[in-house]
């Protein structure tokens, strides 16, 4: 009898390991917040919370260097306020930041984009009262399976491709090293002319829903900021337009009389003479506009919370402005070329032109040199021109990903 309790013990445990390596395995994560928490306690200054309109816009690496602060971003694709009060209980247990900047995309949207992207913030970490509150929000407690990552997934047998990568990306991580980008995620691609001025000229569309409940959980955060001496700064970043089934929860919501009404600075990002490759597409901006956003955030931050700004290396980023790009062709031959508002900066210049689907990549051409460059294409197709640009004077490499097409009926 002892010894098939000694069996079965020397089982359970086994199989426990193995279903919480499965479930490590299957997390849905962000990279962001598994980062989170191999930060050393209480070391952040700055934080940045929201959704994707956040974490795809502000850089804490050139507020950091500009300010010698220590900031991080954290946030969730589609969240609203009811997910960032959450996660802002959660940052507490391991940092007290001196300041925090909510951006205001997260208080326009009366649900969440998609209920299955608060597992990127639940994931991250063993379940706890904290997160099972919000869990059960969404998900009722007799729907158990979404409670575990390894039964929530859908694996597909005929092709398990993604999760086996995922498990050998599990096994083999580094548990020591954290992303330097500190949970800001860049978007490469630039938004196309075409899809640029549709995004301009298309209105935004409010639904019916009520974001009531949102008042009731930005009211929650305020509260704990100021119970644990955190400045709240709003930050804005207005989006080209805002349309579609993905925003069917879009309420805009008044945040400027309620920051008025609590005492709480507005700290707005002019993007009005932000161009097409400003953006990645009507409501995020793209690594060109995320730099000009970081440089501004950076600069109010400065001003409000009375930090020192390092002018050199401000002048350094804010060289990174352009006026315009073009890409244009004659049968074969392309032309591309992208022009700085200031053209006595010492730009360096790289660019790779290849196939844009990376598993049938059958041309590839390096090629250095001035901020305009001509090639041919070899066969019709889409294809992309990814640029490095490095000021000399700066470590700084901004990457930007720029789609055409050459069509058969060009080949005439």
């Amino acid at each position: 009898m002892k010894k098939k309790w000694i069996q079965f013990t020397v089982f359970a445990i086994i199989a426990c390991f193995l279903f919480e390596l499965l479930n490590s395995a299957a997390s849905m994560a962000n990279q962001g917040w598994k980062d989170f928490y191999k930060l050393p306690r209480n070391t952040l200054d700055i934080v940045y919370m929201g959704n994707s309109h956040n974490y795809q816009t502000f850089q804490p690496q050139i507020v950091d260097d500009l300010l010698s602060t220590n900031s991080y971003v954290l946030g969730t694709s589609g969240e609203n306020i009811v997910v960032s009060y959450f996660e802002l209980k959660e940052l507490l247990k391991y940092q007290k930041p001196k300041a925090v900047l909510l951006e205001t995309f997260t208080l326009d949207f009366a649900d969440v984009i998609v209920p299955v992207f608060i597992y990127q913030f639940i994931d991250a970490n063993r379940i706890d009262f904290n997160r099972l509150k919000l869990q059960l929000k969404y998900y009722p407690l007799d729907e158990l399976y979404n409670y575990f990552p390894i039964l929530r997934l859908r694996i597909d047998w005929n092709n398990p491709k993604s999760f086996t990568e995922g498990f050998k990306s599990y096994l083999f991580q580094s548990n020591g090293e954290i992303d330097p980008k500190r949970g800001f995620i860049t978007n490469y691609l630039v938004i196309t002319p075409d899809k640029y001025q549709e995004a301009r000229t298309k209105p935004s569309t409010a639904s019916d829903y009520s974001n009531e409940k949102n008042l009731v959980f930005l009211d929650k955060f305020v509260t704990l900021c100021k119970e644990n001496d955190i400045e709240l700064f709003f930050s804005v970043v207005p989006p080209l337009s805002v349309s579609g089934e993905a925003f069917k929860y879009y309420v805009p919501f008044d945040y400027q009389s309620y920051a008025t009404e609590n005492n709480i600075e507005v700290l707005r990002v002019d993007t009005s003479n932000f161009i097409d490759l400003d953006y990645y597409d009507a409501t995020h901006v793209s690594i060109f506009g995320s730099v000009l956003s970081s440089v501004q955030i950076a600069e109010k931050i400065s001003e409000q919370m009375g930090l020192a700004i390092d002018e050199k290396k401000l002048n350094n980023y804010q060289a990174y402005t352009f006026s315009e790009y073009s890409i244009s062709n004659s049968g074969k031959s392309f032309s591309f070329s992208i022009l700085p508002i200031d053209q006595k900066v010492p730009f360096e210049y790289q660019y790779f032109i290849k196939r844009s689907t990376t598993d049938n990549e059958d041309y590839s051409s390096n090629q250095e040199g001035s901020n305009r460059i001509l090639f041919e294409v070899p066969s019709p197709g889409e294809y992309i021109i990814e640029a490095k640009i490095r000021n000399l004077e700066s470590d700084y490499v901004l990457t930007g990903i720029f789609p055409f097409a050459y069509m058969e009926e060009e080949n005439n």
